[in-house]
């Protein structure tokens, strides 16, 4: 019994000299390295591999939250190869039966030639150790999160030491070289395949929807304290394509959403997300071939169209009132349709500007100059038309010739507008000489909406239902020439 009690002491006190060992054998230690042309420091860490602690004659390093490594510590701790080509500045990586090639600085990653984009602060680092010295050499540094993810490997992190590690999953082998009988007994069957992952409007609210094809285990739970990421996976599950994807979803907490094959039998979907949001909630509904993910707070969003800027000119105005016929001013109608389309315009998400909003009277020039002012990307007159003869109707569009794009986008308003209103087609006309058209700088228009002499289209230019079809047909027409022509 004593001597029991002899090794057990022994026993104990070789454990607690080994863990001793064991954790001061790491210490904090800051290096400086050389990285797109500054000099940045950074904390030195090294990595455990499959349970071992690893260093390298390159430093593995942490750099705003991310461990990089140096593309060849895979090679070499997994039996891969590397090659690296010096004009396209691409190392390629073969390990665990996929060829991965990366681009210095680039977010561009193919994997077995699959074209994949990963987030910006992931792509590939050229890195200089010992800068300045006989010693200096050029690394390149993959982040260790984006490697695991390809490879389906787990990523681990030691808090207390702040140290990274990375462990690929075993293969079970129990059937290897034995009863062949067996075989596939223990292999794990996948019901359900993930497709596709999109931003969507779900019940009024815009929701991260992934798309699979059938109901599975779910593990749903968050990762970090300050770098937040929520973490679902789906089990007995695999992606169409294997390996890792970045989509480019970005809205409320979201920074990002990324999915890669986790494990044999596993599906991970992560949404990062953005710095200092520390507690994010979502609703999850799960359905058979729909996960939806809807951060909670969140208003949908309205579609913008960057540095897209459209003048609405409303013709005449003040002193002027255009033509009067059938009891009607030119200028009133113009400038209700005006603001309908302002508003209109505003929802799809462009910028406007308008030369007049109530009824004052602005010099020709200026309103070119108005829309010159403010960069304006499109120009659109609005006016009515009329003739001695009440016989005469319909719609026309104006443009000038000397303008380029100006044909295209009088075209387009124009077939919008005779399908919208059922009005007479009156043809596009070159009208280079009117001083909206002559002196704006952009693809100018003007709209004849139709003609105040004739009485049934003076009655059908005072209704609101008539209006709307012109505002919604000339939106239509824009929205076609810039996804044409744009």
């Amino acid at each position: 019994m004593r001597k029991w009690k002899v090794f057990v002491s022994l026993l104990l006190v070789l454990i607690f000299i080994s863990s001793s060992v064991l954790a001061s054998a790491y210490s904090i230690k800051y290096i400086k390295i050389r990285l797109g042309g500054k000099t940045v420091t950074v904390r030195q860490v090294p990595v455990v591999v499959d349970g071992k602690t690893i260093y390298t004659k390159d430093p593995t390093f942490v750099m705003n939250s991310r461990t990089y490594v140096p593309i060849r510590f895979i090679a070499d701790h997994y039996g891969g190869k590397v090659g690296w080509d010096d004009a396209t500045r691409t190392a390629t990586l073969k390990v665990d039966g996929k060829e991965i090639k990366l681009t210095i600085d680039s977010k561009t990653v193919y994997v077995n030639g699959k074209k994949h984009v990963v987030e910006e602060r992931l792509a590939p680092k050229l890195v200089t150790f010992d800068y300045g010295t006989s010693k200096a050499r050029g690394r390149t540094m993959v982040a260790l999160r984006l490697i695991a993810d390809i490879l389906g490997y787990k990523i681990g992190y030691d808090e207390a030491n702040g140290i990274p590690s990375i462990t690929k999953p075993k293969q079970n082998n129990s059937n290897t070289g034995g009863n062949q009988n067996n075989q596939g007994n223990d292999e794990t069957k996948i019901i359900n395949t993930v497709k596709d992952i999109k931003k969507e409007t779900v019940n009024g609210k815009d929701a991260i929807v992934v798309y699979k094809t059938n109901k599975v285990e779910i593990n749903q739970f968050k990762l970090g304290s300050q770098d937040v990421k929520l973490v679902f996976d789906l089990k007995n599950s695999s992606i169409v394509g294997g390996g890792y994807y970045v989509y480019d979803i970005s809205f409320g907490p979201i920074e990002n959403v990324r999915a890669s094959q986790f494990d044999k039998d596993v599906v991970r979907v992560v949404l990062d997300i953005k710095k200092g949001v520390s507690n994010p909630e979502v609703e999850v509904i799960d359905n058979k071939d729909k996960l939806i993910i809807i951060p909670k707070g969140v208003e949908p969003e309205t579609p913008k169209k960057p540095s897209i800027i459209i003048s609405i000119d409303a013709g005449h105005g003040g002193h002027d009132p255009g033509a009067v016929q059938n009891g009607v001013n030119e200028k009133d109608i113009n400038l209700e349709v005006a603001k309908k389309l302002d508003s209109a315009l505003k929802k799809e998400g462009y910028d406007i500007v308008m030369t007049r909003d109530k009824d004052v009277y602005v010099e020709l020039k200026e309103r070119a100059d108005i829309a010159n002012r403010n960069n304006s990307d499109i120009f659109i007159s609005l006016h009515c038309n009329s003739f001695s003869s009440e016989s005469a109707h319909g719609i026309e569009v104006l443009y000038n010739p000397n303008r380029s794009g100006s044909k295209q986008l009088a075209q387009l308003v124009l077939d919008e507008l005779v399908k919208a209103t059922g009005a007479r087609n009156r043809g596009i006309k070159e009208r280079p000489e009117l001083a909206v058209l002559k002196h704006t700088t952009m693809p100018a228009i003007l709209v004849e909406m139709g003609f105040i002499s004739n009485k049934a289209e003076a009655q059908k230019l005072q209704t609101a239902s008539y209006q709307n079809k012109i505002v919604e047909a000339i939106v239509k027409g824009v929205e076609k020439y810039i996804d044409t022509y744009n």
